[in-house]
């Protein structure tokens, strides 16, 4: 099968196409490369009748404005080609003697069509040659793009050339070649191998589902690549305060648990016992933003918030001062075409039910208000067994390993709004409405709101 290219060539076909379906494919190629910006010779466009066929692919082929020559190759061309057979053997005469007598060269580039049970190769002259493969639809996908570069002689950029892993040499005293890099961003307080850093980092990305592909795009900024990422040593290299200042605020990680000073990864956002301003200020900037997933008000199973006021009279050992309720905020983050979640711990360990339900109520009274205005915040009500949940509040576990995709999932699911609604049937506690608004308009909650949709506008 043939086609030919002028500027860039695809030689003309003299291998009895398979009717109905080769001719199809010729031309339809031919304008694709047309397309690209590839100025094509084809001998349907080209070849007049009553002229020479072999002059015309004689001339071709040695017409110095001819880049490339492009050999559509099929099962029976293949065969015609080691059979130096017809059109084809001619077309072989002329074009393997500078195949054969230039292994670098790149003008003749083969491309592989219809390769089914009948195909037996390349052929014979064309053996060791790199081939671009069209002979099914996830190829074309692939290689039409890399056919296009290569008639453009555009090369894929190389990658920035890493330092040197130092876990190589460790067992000799040869240290060749290492990135400056290494010593300006390598903090001095590192007290951790290498290893349990990069183990650490890795663990991380695990609890937020990024693999190493997706955690090189999003660490791109600060140098990081696959192959930064599979070395312990580079990993190290490349964690600059830029890099831990990042990964720490947007996993919300602790810097020693990340370093190896401490076994706790957990971190708490803000401060504001009895000052919950702060935590609805953030709530609206992420709002604004569109970076919001969910507000979760996160208890204990049969806590006071969750209508059990039997737990402080049967369960006194569960009812710890500082581990009743705290507020989880998650954020959408989308790297690429990956979406995935990132958590903020607020208020953990700080404060009670019991003691804080007002200040409580009034965040869900923010979120509801909000709601009405801008219609994006999703808040409810989760529970996490009273080891998690305590593991959580006292940072000795990360918030990631427990919930999945922006959700806890474990059960059972309560609805804050049900404790700020007026609404008779749903309304919970419904006699502390006028403290709750009193507690609302105490703190200005409403002029975030107000602020939100002046932003927004």
């Amino acid at each position: 099968m043939g086609l030919l290219g002028q500027s860039w060539l695809l030689h003309p076909a003299h291998s009895s196409p398979t009717p109905g379906e080769t001719p199809t494919i010729r031309q339809e190629f031919a304008r694709a490369l047309r397309g690209a910006g590839i100025d094509v010779v084809f001998d349907q466009w080209d070849l007049k009748p009553g002229q020479d066929t072999n002059v015309f692919m004689e001339q071709a082929v040695g017409d110095p404005s001819i880049t490339h020559v492009l050999m559509l190759l099929d099962a029976k061309y293949v065969q015609k080609a080691n059979l130096r057979h017809g059109g084809v053997g001619i077309e072989t005469q002329l074009i393997s003697p500078a195949v054969y007598g230039d292994p670098r060269q790149t003008r003749y580039v083969p491309l592989l069509f219809n390769t089914g049970d009948g195909w037996a190769g390349l052929p014979h002259y064309l053996k060791s040659r790199l081939y671009f493969d069209f002979g099914t639809d996830a190829a074309w996908e692939t290689n039409w793009p890399a056919l296009v570069r290569h008639l453009h002689s555009v090369e894929s950029a190389r990658p920035p050339l890493g330092a040197v892993p130092l876990e190589l040499f460790q067992d000799t005293a040869q240290v060749r070649h290492v990135s400056p890099k290494a010593e300006r961003v390598i903090p001095t307080d590192l007290p951790a191998p290498y290893g349990l850093i990069y183990d650490r980092l890795h663990q991380v990305l695990k609890w937020h589902t990024l693999d190493s592909l997706r955690a090189a795009s999003l660490l791109a900024p600060f140098g990081f690549s696959l192959g930064v990422l599979a070395s312990p040593s580079q990993t190290v290299a490349h964690l600059d305060e830029a890099a831990l200042t990042f990964i720490t605020d947007y996993f919300q990680v602790s810097r020693d648990f990340l370093l190896g000073r401490s076994r706790e990864p957990g971190l708490c956002a803000g401060h504001w016992y009895k000052h919950p301003q702060e935590l609805c200020q953030r709530i609206a900037d992420l709002h604004i933003g569109d970076q919001l997933g969910t507000v979760f008000f996160i208890a204990l199973p049969q806590s006071p918030a969750l209508g059990d006021q039997r737990k402080k009279r049967f369960f006194p050992a569960l009812m710890e001062p500082d581990l009743d309720l705290f507020v989880l905020l998650t954020q959408r983050r989308q790297p690429g075409e990956h979406e995935f979640y990132t958590y903020e711990v607020w208020e953990a360990g700080r404060w009670n039910y019991e003691k804080c339900r007002l200040d409580l109520k009034a965040i869900a009274l923010f979120c509801q208000r909000l709601n009405l205005k801008r219609n994006v915040v999703f808040f409810m009500g989760g529970s996490l067994p009273d080891d998690r949940f305590k593991a959580v509040t006292r940072g000795t576990r990360h918030v990631a390993e427990f919930v999945e995709e922006g959700f806890v999932g474990l059960s059972p699911r309560w609805h804050p709004d049900d404790y700020v609604s007026d609404a008779p049937h749903l309304a919970k506690e419904i006699g502390e409405m006028p403290r709750v608004v009193e507690c609302y308009e105490w703190y200005g909650l409403e002029g975030i709101i107000e602020a939100v949709l002046a932003r927004s506008n």
